[in-house]
């Protein structure tokens, strides 16, 4: 018999077998979290889209890193989110980019960030 009608499972027989074989492993070490960084301080706001994650501000966002680090999540990812869209895009003025603020804070926190 070919695929469609038989699908020979004789190395998914046992569960050593199964674990010798699978392809893909996930850990903690793995993993990147992302971070919405608004203006303020002591914000923060669910995202609807996004159950468990926030818009924070810079002071909330070292806090949930250092939170990530000790449960063994090595990154993350920071994303600025402007106070209001504008309708085309624009060259930030230099030091005014959202995220670098909290950067700022990350890198005085944890010192081995490039």
């Amino acid at each position: 018999m070919l695929f469609p009608d038989y699908r020979g499972r004789r190395m998914r027989a046992t569960p050593t077998f199964r674990r010798m074989i699978r392809e893909t492993v996930l850990t903690a070490n793995d993993l990147i979290l992302p971070l919405f960084a608004i203006e303020g301080r002591q914000v923060k706001k669910p995202i609807d889209s996004m159950p468990g994650h926030f818009q924070m501000s810079g002071d909330h966002i070292v806090d949930m890193a250092v939170q990530a680090n000790e449960a063994g999540i090595p990154a993350i990812i920071l994303f600025g989110i402007p106070d209001q869209k504008i309708p085309l895009p624009q060259k930030p003025m230099p030091g005014t980019a959202l995220s670098r603020k909290p950067w700022r804070w990350l890198r005085t926190r944890f010192r081995t960030l490039p």
